[in-house]
């Protein structure tokens, strides 16, 4: 009987070395995340497979070109599998007929190459480093008894849950790496990490016909550290007082409103910033406008400074530094990678969708946060958009005409 590579939970094609993760183990430890542990029903899966194919280790045939050893939550499952693996390919198992393993009433033949082909895996991992060799009997009785009864071999089947758990655990050892890629303490090694990772994960992902790569060990890498809270708020209230000033209205296009991280009020007045920024050239991003579209928007998006706030640090701005800007974009770097992370770990988590849906997800949050890298780095040209060609050059000369009817003479649209 030969089986086809199987369609993972909505995967098309073959599932060509999906995600063979390691063990979970303690994975993130002190990141501030970790990889969820695979629950019984994996092992019960893993053991299953296990179970058949030691009944008959022909069932290989249907399964090796896809399933490999570090798929296995328990690395001792993985080992038993790679025994199996081994003992066959040098012809030293026995595999009876499948009909002759119907049901549990094996004739003495059947009982005696199955018992065979457990003694001989059992004596393989008795002879590897650190085995035990009571704890191998345990394990390999355990194995002999967990094939479930059929008239059908479901071995394939077991075995394309045991795939899927491991490409959702690799997914989630991606998404605790994902919370370290912002802490080399500079910019530019901050964007070619996160491109790097980008570029590691992707290639996998959006591979046509590839699996997930195996991630790094997240515990062997530093947690990133974000800046202090007090100098990440001070740090945005010089951005903001700068663009008030009309000092550094390049900042508007480099810097979204989730950029901002110091507090809700820096992110909404920079929001109200962005939205005057893109409304019309005749209208002044100062103190005044941007106190007044705060006011307007203030229920959807959060309070923004105060206005008397807002003239302050406009009129008390000073040069915006290089460190300045290190500084809130650390700090939003730090906050998408978070962000990020959470997100990657929620979809390798949600059992009820489909991998391939997964799939698609980690790819679209790993480029957005690439993305969004690059443009706090400077590193994406913003080309001729609506904002850019409103800052680009000296403030032009305006008309300023009779307002209209009406308690503005500017139309919004929510």
């Amino acid at each position: 009987m030969t089986v086809p590579a199987p369609r993972v939970a909505g995967l098309a094609g073959p599932p060509a070395d999906v995600g063979h993760a390691p063990a979970p183990g303690a994975v993130g430890a002190g990141h501030g995340a970790r990889a969820s542990s695979p629950g019984d029903a994996t092992r019960l899966a893993e053991t299953a497979v296990l179970g058949a194919l030691l009944h008959r280790p022909a069932r290989l045939a249907d399964v090796q070109g896809w399933l490999r050893p570090l798929d296995f939550a328990d690395p001792e499952l993985g080992s038993v599998y790679s025994a199996i693996q081994e003992l066959h390919g040098r012809g030293e198992l026995q595999s009876m007929p499948e009909k002759d393993l119907v049901g549990n009433d094996f004739s003495p033949a059947t009982r005696n190459a199955v018992i065979h082909n457990v003694l001989a895996v059992r004596d393989v991992l008795a002879d590897r480093p650190g085995a035990g060799t009571a704890r191998q009997s345990r394990l390999m009785t355990e194995l002999y008894l967990a094939a479930p009864p059929s008239t059908t071999p479901h071995h394939a089947h077991y075995a394309e849950r045991v795939l899927e758990s491991s490409a959702r655990r690799q997914i989630e050892q991606w998404a605790v790496r994902t919370r370290s890629v912002g802490g080399s303490g500079r910019i530019s090694g901050d964007l070619r990490a996160i491109q790097d990772h980008d570029r590691a994960l992707s290639s996998g992902i959006r591979g046509p016909g590839a699996g997930i790569p195996v991630a790094e060990d997240p515990a062997s890498f530093a947690p990133a550290v974000p800046p202090s809270p007090l100098l990440v708020d001070r740090a945005e209230k010089r951005l903001i007082g700068s663009v008030l000033a009309g000092k550094r209205p390049d900042l508007i296009a480099r810097f979204m409103p989730e950029d901002l991280t110091g507090s809700p009020a820096n992110a909404a007045t920079w929001r109200a910033i962005r939205a005057l920024a893109t409304a019309s050239p005749s209208v002044p991003v100062d103190p005044v406008t941007v106190a007044w579209e705060g006011e307007i928007y203030a229920e959807d998006h959060g309070q923004g400074l105060p206005p008397d706030e807002l003239m302050d640090l406009a009129r008390k701005s000073a040069p915006v530094s290089e460190s300045t800007v290190s500084t809130v974009v650390h700090a939003a770097l730090h906050h998408h990678a978070h962000q990020a992370s959470d997100a990657m770990q929620a979809a390798a988590r949600d059992r009820k969708r489909p991998l391939h849906e997964v799939r698609q997800t980690v790819d679209t949050v790993s480029a957005a946060l690439r993305m969004n890298a690059e443009r706090l780095a400077g590193a994406v040209p913003e080309g001729r958009s609506a904002i850019s060609r409103t800052l680009d050059g000296p403030p032009p000369v305006r008309n300023h005409p009779a307002p209209g009817p009406g308690p503005s003479s500017r139309g919004r649209s929510r």
